[in-house]
């Protein structure tokens, strides 16, 4: 191996994987200020480790060399202060099941954690805290959807059995009271758990659309133009879920069968609807993971070969996509065309610029998000333990970092794609802590302890870290 793949595989494997974590108290040099946004210029394996493995080895051969610029490698940019959360306890003991739908502070959402059998639609109106389940009409039993055009309409849809009869309800103050709209509607909801806006959706008080069974079970979609008392059957319906943007643009993504998705969209509120293309990539796409913030701009989350997760994009209402990055499992949203958020191991990402780069937001210590959505315009989501968080200005207690390996050798080495790799941590006037994240990582848990120090070297920071095995580095920064 010549010197620069011994280079570059040694800051690969000692630097950018590490999870360290501060025993001994900072120290300063010369004067210096955190603040600001940083790079990793230089490293120095200043000791070898001491075991006798192969990469032992090839370290120790490193140390004669003295300080590496670090971008023979890639890069790992660092920013000191990031954002800070308040995480407020809910009355959920865990996070909700459907993605709840706000207007302002009033938000609903249908809750199965009162009872699992029989799941009930919850109201809050202090941002998401505090749920309170809405008295239901008393006829219902089968609760089959529901749709909020704003925040004091709701319609209700529901079945009874012996003999089956199709219900629609309708509340006019946020559910304090119920109107019998039909007690012999012309459909049954095709779903198979109780959903909002998936299939039963309005668009405003008098225009909506439902997407079901007729009277001999055959599958239809309906359309209303006078708030759901009268219903006509379009001519043409895809299957699968449906979600309208306005009264004539709607969207629907629907299973062949075999693993495969379809994108439908339809341009003249449903009368016909054109299959655009398959949705990128051949696995299930959860209708949670593709939002359209107008017409022609959307995003879809796609599990690829491998088991890999992207995001691809769309600017012409469907009729192209473009891979714009890898996504992981986690759940994300976007605001607007520029806005969005994304999970990602429990560490929040953020995108300034339609999801093509993103960069580390906001670590939680409470785990994954579980749903986000925007509460006063706001970003904000549950935790899987029904916490709630929401943002709360700067904290300058945090750091956060992104970095990429751009070394053919080193991707090579390691087998690694062209992924991104985060990283977050704390620091303080007595130690700091460091946590990396690598979206690809695959080998094993890229994680270790050690603990160091930081100095000031021409106003820049320098981190002595010393890690297990008598390894010790030194990282040099400049500003960015």
């Amino acid at each position: 191996m010549n010197r620069i793949s011994l280079v570059l595989f040694a800051i690969l494997t000692s630097v950018i994987f590490y999870s360290c974590k501060s025993d001994t108290p900072v120290t300063s040099g010369s004067s210096g200020n955190l603040t600001g946004s940083w790079t990793v210029d230089k490293v120095q394996l200043v000791s070898a480790p001491s075991t006798g493995t192969a990469s032992a080895i090839m370290k120790a051969a490193l140390v004669p060399f003295g300080e590496i610029s670090a971008s023979t490698a890639g890069y790992l940019d660092f920013n000191f202060g990031a954002e800070a959360m308040t995480v407020t306890p809910t009355n959920l003991s865990t996070a909700p099941y459907v993605i709840p739908k706000f207007f302002g502070n009033t938000g609903y959402y249908f809750n199965h954690i009162y009872n699992t059998t029989d799941p009930k639609l919850c109201k809050s109106t202090d941002g998401g805290v505090s749920w309170t389940p809405i008295i239901l009409p008393a006829t219902l039993q089968i609760f089959t959807g529901a749709s909020m055009p704003s925040s004091n309409i709701i319609y209700l849809a529901s079945t009874t059995f012996s003999p089956i009869v199709n219900h629609l309800y309708k509340s006019t103050n946020g559910g304090d009271s119920w109107i019998t709209l039909s007690d012999n509607v012309s459909f049954q909801l095709s779903s198979s758990e109780p959903s909002m806006d998936y299939s039963l959706n309005f668009i405003n008080e008098n225009t909506g659309f439902a997407y079901g069974a007729d009277n001999t079970f055959n599958t239809h979609m309906f359309k209303t133009t006078n708030g759901g008392v009268n219903w006509s059957v379009l001519p043409a319906v895809p299957s699968g879920c449906m979600h309208f943007l306005d009264e004539n643009t709607g969207i629907t993504i629907s299973d062949n069968g075999v693993g495969q998705q379809s994108y439908s969209r339809t341009t003249d509120g449903g009368i016909t609807w054109t299959n655009i293309m398959p949705a990128p990539g051949n696995s299930f796409i959860a209708f949670h993971d593709l939002f359209f913030i107008n017409a022609n701009t959307g995003w879809v989350k796609v599990k690829e070969a491998g088991g890999k997760y992207s995001i691809y994009k769309t600017m012409d209402a469907g009729n192209t996509w473009t891979k714009i990055s890898a996504s992981g499992e986690g759940t994300f949203i976007f605001k607007n065309e520029n806005e969005g958020y994304r999970d990602f191991n429990g560490m929040i990402l953020k995108t300034t610029d339609g999801g093509a780069n993103w960069n580390p937001y906001y670590v939680p210590n409470t785990g994954k998000v579980n749903r986000f959505q925007f509460i006063n315009n706001t970003i904000a989501g549950y935790f899987k333990n029904g916490s709630l968080f929401k943002p709360a200005g700067t904290d300058n207690t945090k750091w956060t970092a992104k970095g990429k390996i751009t070394s053919s050798i080193i991707k090579a080495i390691v087998n690694s794609p062209d992924y991104d790799i985060f990283a977050e941590g704390a620091y303080a006037s007595d130690g700091y802590n460091i946590t990396f994240y690598n979206e690809n990582y695959t080998q094993g848990n890229p994680s270790g302890t050690g603990s160091g120090t930081y100095t000031f070297e021409n106003n820049a920071p320098v981190i002595n870290l010393n890690l297990p095995n008598n390894e010790v580095w030194k990282i040099i920064f400049r500003q960015r």
